[in-house]
């Protein structure tokens, strides 16, 4: 028997695994945006597809956690996270639905634009990373360090965030960009966030099974 099996009763078990599934469906996501941006492509299909397969895991997870699956202690934070982890299936497709709306005239912007979104998949995929193995140790000290990643995997994206709008507000561009540009820097901040907010929870869990 191992940590996790010791920790949880059967039935939280299960779901815990059913959950690691969903870090995985967001990797999934993750790698077809890459693949979108990387291209140039509008076709936001099987980003959608991904995002569509999320929420269905999600309807199935709530339902099994609602039923008296779990403890009572842990029913609402479970709950919140299967959500706040569909959340982040939910950025990944809007930022692709974003991005597939317009395409920047200005060659130089362009380039800036996707050079910052492809930053942003990379600390998603770290921060995706860091919360499977989350949700995979026993371990409250392994699970706390790979929290306080997640955090600096946020951080980071503020800083690109922040710089892309203080980009634009210091040089003169027609509306239509200015307001695609600002929107892009902050769907690709959602994610990182959404990230970080399904450690803190998961966190929450560990710590209410363990007291």
């Amino acid at each position: 028997m191992g940590v996790l099996d010791r920790m949880f009763n059967g039935g939280e078990y299960k779901i815990m695994q059913e959950i690691r599934e969903l870090a995985n469906i967001a990797s999934r996501a993750n790698s077809e945006l890459i693949k979108l941006v990387e291209s140039s492509s509008k076709d936001i299909r099987k980003v959608k597809e991904i995002e569509e397969e999320s929420d269905s895991k999600v309807f199935q997870l709530s339902n099994l956690i609602s039923s008296g699956a779990v403890s009572p202690n842990v029913l609402s934070d479970m709950l919140a996270l299967v959500q706040k982890e569909d959340d982040i299936v939910d950025a990944i497709f809007n930022l692709a639905r974003g991005i597939s709306r317009y395409t920047l005239p200005d060659k130089k912007m362009a380039a800036r634009v996707k050079r910052n979104i492809l930053a942003t998949t990379d600390l998603v995929n770290q921060a995706l990373d860091r919360l499977s193995k989350m949700e995979a140790s026993g371990d409250v000290g392994e699970i706390n360090a790979y929290r306080k990643d997640i955090e600096v995997f946020e951080k980071k994206e503020d800083e690109i965030k922040d710089e892309l709008i203080d980009y634009i507000y210091g040089n003169d561009m027609d509306f239509k960009t200015f307001h695609y540009v600002e929107e892009i820097a902050h769907k690709c901040d959602d994610i990182l966030d959404n990230c970080e907010d399904s450690a803190d929870i998961f966190m929450s869990i560990m710590v209410s099974i363990m007291t």
